[in-house]
Formats: structure tokens, sequence, C-alpha cells
């Protein structure tokens, strides 16, 4: 196969390692469907897309941050990407989502890849006319899909996940009252727990890679032959866009 896939457990200290801890804890917040967290970057069309610092949105009070060790060596991974949670709400429905970011030493934490699961259609029946609401208080396990991704986290950075409830306006804030999406009513305040350690142990999947698996690209190269095929309409403004394009990435890769 080509990749190894590596679990790494997110700890009650904020961490992401590879040996779970022995004792299982929690960790809680407080998702309001009138507060939601703001998108910012990401596969979006209508609204800003890209690879985004996410900084601002990481610091609020209803976002956990689980971050690795700073790096020894460069880690690559290419494939899927999958956060597995234990979690549990006050509410009879509620969402969480998962960010994957690359933390650089001066502290930017720039967006690679999302996800999201709603906790009524946590067993993939988006299309049933049979969602399961969930019980308060129950511990379930879902897993949250965050497509697929080739890159390299360099030397001395960090990667990060990133776990709330919402995500908006890329995806439309639960009000987690259990009703139908067509239905008027309220929205409810849920209070939302991260199981760790123990049996119930949060965790992220990395598709790890070993470099030398990787095709050879000259990044230079793809850009320059992007930008000569757009049309004449583009012309005065490719230099500017180049340079941005080109600035964009980080050293390791050129």
């Amino acid at each position: 196969d080509l990749f190894n896939p590596v679990k790494y457990f997110f700890t009650s200290k904020g961490g992401a390692v590879v040996e779970k801890e022995a004792t299982q804890t929690s960790l809680n917040y407080t998702y309001d469907p009138t507060h939601p967290v703001p998108s910012h970057g990401g596969n979006n069309l209508m609204i800003r897309c890209g690879a985004l610092n996410q900084a601002e949105q990481e610091n609020r009070p209803d976002v956990l941050r689980f971050t690795s060790d700073e790096l020894t060596e460069d880690l690559a991974i290419t494939g899927g990407l999958t956060a597995t949670l234990f979690v549990s709400s006050s509410a009879v429905d509620t969402d969480f989502t998962a960010k994957l970011t690359d933390v650089y030493p001066s502290g930017k934490s720039v967006l690679l890849n999302d996800g999201i699961v709603r906790m009524r259609w946590r067993k993939g029946t988006a299309f049933s006319a049979d969602p399961q609401l969930i019980t308060p208080g129950q511990v379930y396990e879902v897993e949250i899909f965050m497509w697929s991704t080739s890159y390299i986290f360099p030397k001395g950075h960090k990667w990060r996940v990133s776990i709330s409830s919402s995500n908006n306006p890329r995806f439309e804030p639960n009000p987690n009252n259990g009703l139908a999406l067509s239905a008027n009513g309220p929205n409810v305040t849920a209070h939302n727990n991260v199981f760790l350690g123990g049996s119930q142990a949060s965790y992220m999947t990395m598709p790890v890679v070993q470099k030398s698996q990787l095709p050879k690209v000259d990044v230079k190269a793809v850009i320059d032959r992007w930008f000569d095929e757009r049309p004449a309409s583009w012309r005065e403004n490719i230099p500017k866009m180049r340079e941005a394009a080109i600035t964009s990435i980080p050293s390791y890769e050129l």
C-alpha cells in the first residue's frame, strides 16, 4: 500500500500523540447556533476559498485545538483524512466539525482540509427519511471524513486538528432542535463533549507516506503553464496573480 494510516490520539492537554492516554477524560464547549464559527477559506465556491490562516477562528471558546509536537523531520501524507470522535451533547441533534491545519513557527495556522458530521445522520443516512436523533448525555462514536490530500508538513512546523460544531456559511448552522430542516423552530444552545483517552479515545487518522514515494513536481513550471493558458482578458493581472501564487508556496516545495 502507498500509505500507512497512523492514528494520533487527542490528549487532555491539547496534544496529538501516537500513544493514547490511559485515563479517560473529556473536553467540552458550548455551541450557540446564533453565534457560529465563521468560515475562512476551504473548498468553497460562493465565499472566499483556499488555504487561509485559521488563527482567529481557533482562538474562540467553542473550538477545541489538538496540536502535534514540533516536527523533527518532514511529515508527508497522501490519501484520505478521518477524524474519529467519541462525543456527547446536551441536545437531541448537533454538528461536529474538524479542520486540519499546518501550523507555522510564526503561529500561522493554514487550513488544509475540513469536514463535518450532523449527528442525526451520523450513520450516513443523509438522504434517508429516517434521521436518528441522539439521546442527550449518551456517548456516540462518529467519523468525520475530511476528504483527501497530498501534503508535506516541513520540519519545524506542527499540525493541528480543531474540533467545533459550526463552520458558517460553508455549512448551515445546526439549530440543535431536532426538527425537520424545513421546519421553523427555536435555536437550542448545545453543551458538547469530546472524550479522550481510555476506551473512548478520539483520534485523527493520517495517511503517512515516505517522501520518496511521492512524484517529483516542478511547482513553478505548473504555475507558469496554468497562467500561460489563461484568456487574454487576464493578461494585465497575471503578473500580480502569479507572484501571489509563487509566494504562497512553502519554500521546501520549490
